[in-house]
């Protein structure tokens, strides 16, 4: 299987590095699917399917428990904008952050500092057009 250069970028980063900028860019891609996914419902389970596959995928294995426990404990709803808001916000409250209220939750992601990570993100995303 072909390896994505990513994939060498985050290796090299220390552990509690590669967590926050997996899981930052993994918030930042799924708040865009959500906001842009069609609402056919085959749309909307595709987009699940492809949180499922990021949550079984991060570098810290807590999370990966964690947010597997969440997906099998709040089954899918079909409307995934809503999905996203709800785990998020269930993340953030067992970080103790702020609550996004689902108004706020798919307003722009303004990025002060793009890592090599998010740039490769929102490259696959541009070529996905």
């Amino acid at each position: 299987m072909k390896e994505f250069p990513i994939f060498e970028y985050i290796r090299e980063l220390p552990p509690t590095t590669a967590q926050e900028e997996v899981g930052h860019t993994a918030w930042v891609f799924l708040h865009t699917l959500a906001k842009w996914v069609s609402n056919d419902p085959a749309a909307q389970a595709r987009a699940f399917e492809l949180l499922k596959w990021i949550v079984r995928t991060q570098p810290c294995g807590a999370c990966v428990t964690d947010g597997l426990n969440y997906i099998e404990q709040h089954p899918f709803n079909g409307n995934f904008k809503e999905y996203i808001s709800n785990f998020h916000n269930h993340v953030n409250t067992k970080q103790k952050k702020e609550f996004i209220p689902p108004t706020k939750s798919f307003q722009p992601y303004f990025i002060k500092q793009k890592s090599p990570m998010q740039e490769y993100v929102f490259e696959v995303m541009i070529s996905m057009k």
